[in-house]
């Protein structure tokens, strides 16, 4: 990464510096080149970009004008530290407070949400694990965790508190099926009466993957 770095000080990184060029005004003194973001801060020109997963991030910053440049990489995903503003500050010594610290707590918060909102789902599929009368609604109710165990395990805030948790959700919803399924053969294929609202639950079961499937593929 370093010789990476020096190479685009250099103009010397294969394509020279077009990548660099802003080319799309997507805010005041904010602009998208190819790949790069350019950014006009505190008298300074800035060429970031920035990447990572749930549980990692990593920012890069280079100064052309001033010849140096700043590569920040955390064990932490948008739950930890603003990553941009610490990478900033190890470049320029500012300690002045930018929009990437709100965005960090804001995306900390909708993680928690997301979390939260499943693991509660996973308790009540555990508990409920004797409920389904058909093995319609049993499958149901096994696709519906699945999808929020996968949720939980995207928007993890793992960063915050320790990975070894995500076992409480995993045994939830590893219960939740087995008890499901125990009583797989002795469930009939569809429901007695309301079937409308087991179709109903099949429509609402298929926009949870569909809606999982979407949030998650970004990041795998």
């Amino acid at each position: 990464m370093a010789h990476y770095v020096q190479a685009i000080l250099d103009d010397t990184v294969p394509g020279g510096a077009t990548a660099q060029e802003p080319r799309w005004e997507v805010a005041e003194s904010s602009w998208i080149g190819y790949h790069w973001r350019v950014q006009d801060r505190n008298g300074h020109r800035m060429i970031n970009h920035s990447g990572g997963t749930s549980t990692t991030s990593t920012q890069l910053i280079v100064d052309k004008e001033a010849g140096k440049a700043v590569m920040v990489c955390s064990n932490t995903g948008f739950t930890g530290p603003s990553i941009p503003e610490l990478a900033e500050h190890l470049l320029y010594g500012s300690d002045k407070h930018t929009p990437y610290a709100a965005m960090a707590t804001m995306m900390g918060a909708i993680q928690v949400a997301i979390t939260a909102a499943c693991v509660l789902f996973l308790v009540f599929a555990a508990v409920r694990g004797d409920g389904p009368a058909s093995r319609l609604a049993a499958g149901i109710r096994s696709v519906e965790a699945l999808s929020c165990l996968v949720l939980a395990w995207t928007f993890d805030p793992w960063g915050m508190v320790p990975g070894w948790l995500f076992g409480i959700p995993l045994t939830l919803d590893g219960y939740a099926i087995a008890r499901t399924m125990v009583r797989w053969r002795d469930l009939p294929s569809l429901p007695g009466k309301h079937l409308w609202y087991f179709y109903a639950r099949i429509a609402v079961a298929l926009a949870v993957v569909a809606v999982s499937g979407w949030l998650v593929w970004p990041k795998y």
